[in-house]
């Protein structure tokens, strides 16, 4: 039987991310920091979370690089043209349940 699409990007992403994991860091940071280092992106706040709740919230880079300040679990984004991956993913859930 083939895993639901959400499962389905689920396991990739664990596949991406565990090879990283390490006591040291966590795999969002292992991940995320190399393009903070390369000036790819500026910082970000990641969550990583499974059944059982949140595993990580991890924080790299900077809010403003132009005046310096850290990026924060508190800073804030704008959400720009995020709300169609997220109708999508919402709409594909809906249809793997058969509600739609």
């Amino acid at each position: 039987m083939l895993l639901r699409r959400r499962e389905m990007l689920l396991a990739g992403l664990g596949m991406l991310l565990a090879p990283r994991w390490s006591q040291a860091e966590s795999a969002a940071t292992a991940l995320l920091s190399p393009f903070v280092e390369r000036n790819e992106l500026a910082g970000a706040v990641a969550l990583v979370v499974d059944r059982n709740g949140v595993k990580s919230v991890d924080v790299v880079g900077k809010a403003d690089r132009a005046a310096g300040r850290p990026m924060t679990r508190e800073s804030l984004f704008w959400i720009a043209s995020m709300t169609k991956p997220m109708t999508g993913v919402a709409v594909m859930m809906l249809v793997d349940e058969g509600k739609i």
